[in-house]
């Protein structure tokens, strides 16, 4: 018998929709690319599973944490355009959005089948994600908010959801990896990095302050329950640039079909 994903056990597996069906039901059409996991397509989130996760999770601690963003989603995200100058007072709850981010980057890489070292790597948080280990120390998460872009044509909003893998002008990634989860005008980066100490923690910052191609971030930290989040310069480009820049024209035409 096959074993869970999240648990370790062995037993009977279900499917899972990378894009939890909650946050699908609310959202109009199928504004979804994925990077990794279907590579250079446009897809409905249906299209999007894995298939290595048993029932008890699946239907358990899984659910409770998308049922928690689609909360969040309500709140700030859904169909929301942020403009230049524009300012967002977010709360969230640090444990629960950041178990959510994790868990939505490792079904993404299985789902897609990533190099086997991103796999594992994520795996390591999957304790966490499931609420049997503590935070992770060694994480960063950052928040930005994400302007239309201006092409020749009209505006281009951020209006897709999409994950992955990114890769920043100026990090060194020496000191570990960094993802994207992004919906709307809402992006969030996790950053992994392979230490906890204050060093690792205070150089990647500095890195990631610097980096022009991340756009103004804010940082969400533990025990606090709200920030102000300000429109950055970042646009759609920044976005989806990093992960579909293969596909641009493509992305371009479809969204003004839209």
């Amino acid at each position: 018998m096959r074993t869970c994903a999240y648990c370790g056990k062995k037993g009977q597996l279900s499917k899972e929709h990378l894009y939890p069906d909650c946050l699908q039901s609310r959202r109009d059409g199928d504004r979804v690319y994925s990077s990794n996991a279907i590579s250079d397509k446009f897809v409905p989130g249906s299209a999007l599973q894995i298939k290595d996760v048993c029932e008890t999770c699946n239907n358990g601690v899984l659910s409770e944490l998308d049922q928690y963003f689609c909360g969040l989603y309500d709140s700030f995200i859904d169909g929301r355009t942020v403009r230049s100058g524009e300012q967002v007072q977010f709360r969230y709850e640090y444990d629960d959005l950041l178990r959510w981010l994790l868990k939505m980057l490792y079904n993404n890489a299985r789902a897609g089948k990533a190099a086997k070292k991103h796999v594992d790597r994520l795996q390591e948080y999957s304790g966490y994600i499931i609420g049997e280990e503590s935070i992770p120390p060694e994480v960063l998460l950052l928040a930005r908010l994400t302007v239309p872009f201006e092409g020749e044509n009209g505006e281009i909003p951020p209006s897709h959801m999409t994950c992955g893998l990114i890769e920043l002008e100026e990090f060194d990634y020496r000191l570990g990896e960094t993802y994207l989860v992004s919906i709307d005008s809402f992006s969030f980066i996790v950053v992994a990095l392979v230490g906890a100490s204050n060093l690792f923690r205070q150089k990647a910052r500095e890195l990631l302050k610097e980096d022009a191609s991340l756009g103004e971030t804010s940082r969400l930290t533990p025990g606090v329950e709200q920030t102000r989040l300000e429109a950055s310069d970042a646009t759609s480009l920044h976005v989806d640039g990093q992960l579909v820049m293969a596909d641009w024209a493509k992305w371009i035409r479809r969204t003004q079909k839209d």
